[in-house]
């Protein structure tokens, strides 16, 4: 293990900060989402697409960026993703159509994409083992924290200064993060000045799909995201335009799943100590099904009112973490000597599923949860089964 005991808790700080920023650059902007239908007369489809926008491109620019990452290290990996993404955020606060608005998230999603995936491998190189299993749940609340509290700052800044303040809010503080990276952050990977394994990228790629233990983990971290996702993305035109709730209103609501995501990651890494990885699997296991039982009758019964939705949630939150970290930890150090490339292909997986998915299901979307409850509950039940395999973990390792 990599230990650098002057930047150890500084940089990971640093890195969440910045990866705050990426999650917010589509979290910070649903509550506003109905209104830029309008503002740029376009259609609730294409301003999902515009969400869809940064998982699906993350999916393709990560793999690039985790090569690079290994071969060149990690410090100019890291600047150069956080470039991108404020040079996007900027353009997005200047956009006076839907065209120019999409492009800009490009560029955006082009930096954010190697922000996650480079911000993992950093901490890799500085923790391993249980230890990074620990750091990712900690790295993980920043998902249900930017999710539960980046609405609520969207909607205080559009009604108060109006939508591109978000974006020009997204375009500065990247800009600040990336100096003080710059002047503290040395190069983590100590082998980016040596020569390393010449071998061809596909076959690296297919090193790693051949991999049984790699997917089903790949998989297991994966398919929970995407449930989640599945909901955030169609959340707003639910609350708001069918439930007629203000934007406020809307992000406050949503701090009720995502309150329970945040203390389910807190309670991760106490868990994870004493009873090991293959317990956290089992929690995962619990709380996903019953997310898919009580989606199940709400639509048997036809009791889909806010409540009903809001409970649904609070059960697939309270374990997203345990699948999450878990899986994702073991998936990266499966290939240790490609850890960069494989958190990218794990990226990929996870962001194209993701985007397919969750475009998909926009084809069918009625303005209510009906069809966004039905898709969550088949991929819920396709979940199952990859939250049954074995970490190799022990609680000591």
């Amino acid at each position: 293990m990599i230990t650098f005991d002057r930047i150890r808790f500084v940089v990971p700080a640093l890195l969440m900060s910045a990866v705050a920023m990426m999650l917010a650059s589509m979290d910070m902007y649903l509550p506003c989402a109905p209104y830029l239908v309008r503002h740029f007369d376009t259609t609730e489809h294409v301003m999902q697409v515009s969400l869809m926008i940064s998982p699906f491109i993350s999916s393709f620019v990560g793999i690039f960026y985790g090569y690079f990452g290994d071969k060149h290290g990690r410090r100019k990996a890291i600047l150069i993703t956080i470039f991108f993404f404020s040079l996007g955020s900027m353009m997005c606060a200047l956009s006076t159509n839907i065209h120019m608005f999409l492009f800009s998230r490009f560029i955006q999603a082009i930096g954010g994409g190697g922000i996650s995936v480079v911000a993992l491998v950093i901490l890799s190189d500085l923790f391993s083992g249980v230890e990074y299993a620990k750091y990712v749940a900690t790295y993980g609340i920043v998902f249900p924290t930017s999710y539960a509290l980046a609405p609520i700052i969207g909607a205080r800044f559009f009604r108060a200064w109006g939508w591109p303040s978000i974006f020009w809010f997204l375009g500065t503080v990247p800009i600040i993060i990336g100096v003080a990276l710059y002047f503290i952050l040395p190069e983590t990977h100590l082998m980016a000045k040596k020569k390393l394994d010449r071998s061809n990228l596909g076959g690296k790629l297919k090193q790693f799909i051949s991999s049984r233990r790699f997917m089903t983990m790949t998989l297991g971290h994966s398919l929970p995201v995407i449930l989640l996702a599945l909901y955030i993305t169609n959340s707003s035109f639910i609350f708001i335009d069918h439930f007629h709730l203000s934007p406020v209103e809307y992000s406050h609501l949503q701090l009720v799943p995502m309150g329970i995501n945040i203390l389910s990651t807190l309670t991760y890494r106490s868990v994870l100590s004493k009873f090991g990885m293959d317990a956290t699997l089992k929690v995962v296991f619990t709380t996903t099904s019953l997310f898919a039982a009580t989606a199940f009758l709400s639509l048997l019964f036809n009791q889909t009112s806010e409540d009903f939705i809001i409970l649904s949630m609070v059960f697939l939150n309270a374990g997203l973490c345990y699948s999450s970290a878990t899986c994702a930890t073991c998936a990266y150090e499966t290939f240790i000597e490609d850890k960069a490339l494989a958190v990218a292909f794990v990226s990929f997986i996870r962001n194209g599923l993701l985007s397919i998915i969750v475009t998909g299901t926009s084809f069918f979307y009625n303005g209510t949860i009906v069809p966004v409850f039905t898709c969550m509950i088949i991929l819920s039940l396709a979940t199952l089964p990859f939250l049954r395999g074995k970490t190799s973990y022990s609680p000591s390792a």
